[in-house]
């Protein structure tokens, strides 16, 4: 998840900055196939967390406030866009994806400490041997 954001992020710190179309458009491509990369990471990372009885609940309120910071993100780059021109706002979203993505990575050691016995119990991780 960390690389993938870290991806979209230069993604689009490139993009803002050229004027060639042929480029563009395969950053382009590789900011959406990185954002879905992500997205599905998040959807897979938050079930295999969870009991089969708070699947439902939790994944659909992740999915509807996804949705509306989404809103918030789009309404606030908008307005960045007006006032510092959208090379300088494109670059910003960039810069903001990598600062994301490198404090995710830095809390990595800490949510395997949690997640790795909620794995072991679920039998997703074999067992380690005690001989």
């Amino acid at each position: 998840m960390a690389r993938s954001t870290a991806i979209i992020g230069l993604a689009l710190i490139v993009f803002s900055q050229l004027n060639k179309l042929e480029i563009c458009l395969i950053l382009i491509f590789v900011i959406g196939m990185s954002t879905s990369l992500t997205l599905a990471s998040i959807s897979n990372f938050i079930q295999l967390i969870l009991s089969n009885e708070n699947k439902r609940g939790l994944t659909s309120i992740f999915t509807t406030t996804f949705l509306g910071i989404l809103l918030f993100n789009n309404l606030f780059f908008g307005g960045l866009a007006s006032q510092f021109g959208i090379t300088n706002a494109l670059g910003f979203k960039g810069i903001g994806c990598i600062i994301g993505s490198d404090i995710f990575y830095r809390k990595l050691p800490v949510m395997k400490k949690i997640v790795y016995p909620i794995h072991l119990d679920m039998g997703l991780i074999p067992q380690p041997n005690k001989s």
